[in-house]
């Protein structure tokens, strides 16, 4: 089956999962626990992105985001690979970590977003981790003890949430908690929660655009509309004969480099600046694949992601972005 597109619209929230590969364990110890929450605190912050919801288990986590200009895709291709880097290194493994592609479910933010928020912090539940909503409160690994006022998380975005519920803090903490006492064990009659379900477990159908989206009818027209754009647009970029070859030559003339020179790896200096504008402008412009470009300059794909931000900043300096036409 043909994957399905990724919807890239900035300002979207995003239900994501990431499984590890033929359902190992991903966190092992609470020190993985912790290293990965504090990528994921660096992570949201480099991409200015928000986090409402999440859940570790054993070897899986949820996360339920708010997009900011910056790709999803980006985001979660630094974060995996960073963890699983420090996974294969504590652990003395090598290999993948995570199963395939990461899940991501774009949605609208009415309504659904505190649905969404209480389907993946009753996960512990389900799983039979907390027995109880009194065990779950405690449950260091989730978002919810930081909602209910048990815990301080500064990367998470409490006040955002909370405010669906009320604008008391008080009296919110105890209507959302009282929203997650009622999911408990009622989810199986529930559209949204098996929409997630089927796009956790990778049996959601392409052409059902509730697989991949969450709305009513104009916020799908909308998103659709905005990946469907973008999509043409690299489209036409290839007719042009845009290449990473083609990219290369246009940003070493610029920056009064050759092409030859751009290739040598070295740290600093205007050869790795334009390695990285490179980066920049052919994966989020013209939608080359990270790994044709790591392949191009010889170097990890993890080396490509981590750089893409900082690309970004050196195109902008430089003037590169009117380059592309």
């Amino acid at each position: 089956m043909p994957r399905k597109a990724r919807i890239t619209a900035p300002g979207i929230v995003h239900h994501i999962m990431a499984r590890g590969l033929d359902g190992i364990d991903i966190f092992r110890k609470d020190n993985d626990r912790r290293f990965f929450l504090t990528q994921l605190e660096k992570c949201l912050r480099r991409n200015n992105f928000k986090c409402y919801a999440w859940v570790l288990l054993r070897n899986h986590y949820h996360l339920l985001v708010r997009t900011s200009e910056q790709p999803l895709s980006s985001f979660m291709r630094w974060l995996n690979s960073v963890y699983a880097s420090y996974i294969n290194r504590e652990y003395k493994r090598k290999g993948y970590l995570f199963q395939d592609r990461y899940k991501s479910i774009a949605t609208q933010d009415q309504r659904y977003i505190e649905e969404i928020v209480r389907y993946i912090h009753l996960n512990p539940i389900r799983a039979h981790v907390c027995r109880s909503l009194q065990s779950l409160d405690a449950y260091p690994w989730s978002g919810h003890a930081a909602l209910v006022g048990k815990v301080d998380n500064k990367f998470q975005d409490i006040r955002d949430v909370l405010k669906r519920f009320g604008g008391d803090t008080k009296k919110a903490i105890a209507k959302y908690r009282q929203y997650i006492q009622e999911g408990i064990g009622r989810e199986n009659n529930d559209d949204v929660v098996t929409l997630l379900r089927k796009s956790n477990a990778g049996s959601s159908d392409r052409h059902q655009t509730g697989c991949w989206v969450i709305g009513d009818h104009e916020f799908v027209k909308k998103v659709l509309g905005a990946a469907e754009e973008k999509k043409l647009r690299i489209h036409e970029y290839r007719k042009k004969g845009w290449s990473i070859d083609l990219l290369a030559e246009r940003v070493g003339k610029k920056m009064g480099i050759s092409v030859k020179k751009i290739g040598r790896r070295w740290r600093g200096g205007v050869g790795s600046d334009a390695r990285k504008a490179i980066s920049f402008l052919g994966h989020r412009v013209l939608g080359i694949p990270v790994m044709e470009i790591a392949r191009y300059f010889n170097v990890s794909g993890p080396a490509v992601s981590m750089n893409l931000d900082e690309g970004e900043n050196i195109a902008g300096n430089h003037g590169l972005n009117n380059l592309i036409i």
